[in-house]
Parts: structure tokens; sequence; C-alpha cells
């Protein structure tokens, strides 16, 4: 399994160098165009709604390239706080927060999200796109 992996702050908004890692992570898969701009697209809101959610601006993105897939893994230094912890967030925001993981969902195979905990402040998302290869 091949692995590259970058830092970036969310707030200086680095669409431009995430796609060049998801290019470079998935270069072989033979992935098409649309594929790839799908991947950018769920990786970004994932990437979005780990910092928005923890506070925390920096993730780390991983592209791990098997045979027969891409994993991409996004860690954020704090806790992901869910809808539920977050009393003051209004309804059409916890419908954006459904709307991002219906649509994260139909792009990629797989997504499980791991929010961390107090003693633990960390938040993982990862997602899994089949090669078909």
């Amino acid at each position: 399994m091949r692995k590259t992996s970058r830092t970036f702050r969310m707030n200086e908004a680095p669409r431009g160098e995430m796609r060049r890692l998801l290019e470079e992570g998935a270069a072989g898969t033979r992935l098409p165009p649309e594929t790839m701009d799908d991947l950018l697209l769920a990786v970004w809101e994932a990437c979005v709604q780990a910092t928005s959610h923890s506070g925390e601006p920096e993730v780390e993105v991983t592209v791990l390239t098997g045979d027969h897939a891409v994993e991409i893994e996004i860690r954020n230094p704090g806790v992901y706080r869910t809808e539920d912890e977050t009393a003051e967030m209004r309804a059409d925001q916890r419908l954006g927060v459904a709307l991002t993981m219906a649509m994260t969902m139909s792009l990629v195979d797989e997504i499980h999200v791991d929010p961390g905990s107090e003693a633990d402040p960390r938040t993982l998302i990862r997602m899994v796109k089949l090669t078909g290869q």
C-alpha cells in the first residue's frame, strides 16, 4: 500500500494543493477525472466538517493506495462535536450537516467518522473509494 500525506490549514483554502495530493496519491489507479473531482469534493467537505465541528483549523490528509481501493484519512486534533452536543446550532445548520454527509456518502464507497473524545482529542474521518481494478 502506497501512502501520501500532507497537512493543511483549512482557513487558507488549500483546494489546489489538496487536488495535487489526491492526484499524486491515486496515481496509477486509472480513476477517471470525474471520479477524482468527486473525491476532491468529498475530501474537501470532510475537511470542512472536521474543522468546523472541532474548532481546530488544521487537518492532515493521507491517501493510501492499494490494489483495489483508494483510502483517504482526514485527521484533526480536535473533538468532533455533533449537532446534539451543540444545542445552539440552528435547524438549517443541522440540515446542512446531514446534506453534506449524504452527498459525501454518494461519492465514496465507505465513510467512517471517529469523533474522538475529551480524553483522546482527535477526529478521524476515513473514506474508501473502490478502484474497480
